[in-house]
């Protein structure tokens, strides 16, 4: 049996926020009007609530994997308990107008930051649903980025990706068959028009192949594996190398 494992999308991204951003604090709340006040923290209130009910509806969805007895009873609770708290941090902020000192009254990336933290542990956690969380993961950035810089959303792609190393298993496949798969994806993605999430951004991915020994084992192929993406990466990111 032959397999491969390959990597993490890498982003070229800007380390900083625009100074406007959610990073720059700019005393808007004794500029604008008290109704512009009140519908900014109306639109906030119903951000916040879509969160919640999103929270909720992941909740029951892990209730179905706890009942298939595929992870722990106690992790949809955890899970609820997370999101509606950071949320509840948030709202906190909200209710007593902090967010309207800065330009992004959503506090968007903040928001983001959270939210990658709670669906990262929980992946951690449960790796055999780990799927489940990385779907969330990029729904989180895809509704954030409609709402952020371009430099920001850099940021936000960031916080969302690192730490993300996805491993595709390919049975019965040759090394070199495998390296000419990885390479097409490569070529798509860095030839896909990622404009529509923010302007200027480029995505591409590095991986590393590595094919299955006879009598190896799991850590030791594994091992093999992530060297060959690191070389991947130090050879300049966007390409693939083989073990």
């Amino acid at each position: 049996m032959h397999s491969t494992t390959a990597d993490m999308i890498s982003i070229s991204a800007a380390s900083s926020l625009q100074g406007q951003g959610s990073g720059g604090p700019v005393a808007l709340a004794d500029r604008l009007p008290l109704h512009a006040l009140k519908r900014r923290l109306e639109h906030r209130r119903h951000t916040l609530a879509m969160q919640v009910a999103s929270y909720a509806l992941g909740a029951t969805v892990l209730l179905i994997y706890v009942h298939a007895g595929t992870i722990p009873t106690l992790l949809p609770t955890a899970f609820l308990l997370c999101g509606t708290t950071l949320i509840g941090i948030f709202a906190l902020l909200s209710e007593t107008h902090v967010n309207d000192r800065f330009d992004d009254h959503y506090l968007t990336v903040f928001q983001v930051g959270g939210h990658v933290a709670i669906q990262l542990g929980f992946l951690l956690a449960a790796p055999q649903i780990g799927y489940a969380f990385l779907n969330v993961l990029f729904l989180v950035f895809g509704v954030a980025a409609l709402q952020m810089t371009s430099r920001q959303a850099a940021v936000a792609w960031t916080l969302t990706t690192v730490g993300v190393a996805p491993m595709l298993v390919l049975p019965d496949t040759p090394d070199g068959e495998a390296v000419r798969t990885l390479d097409r994806l490569r070529a798509i993605i860095a030839d896909l028009d990622w404009s529509a999430f923010s302007p200027g951004m480029q995505v591409t991915i590095s991986a590393g192949v590595a094919t299955l020994n006879p009598d190896e084992t799991p850590d030791t192929f594994l091992a093999r594996a992530d060297r060959a993406l690191y070389a991947a990466k130090a050879q300049g990111r966007n390409r693939i190398a083989s073990a």
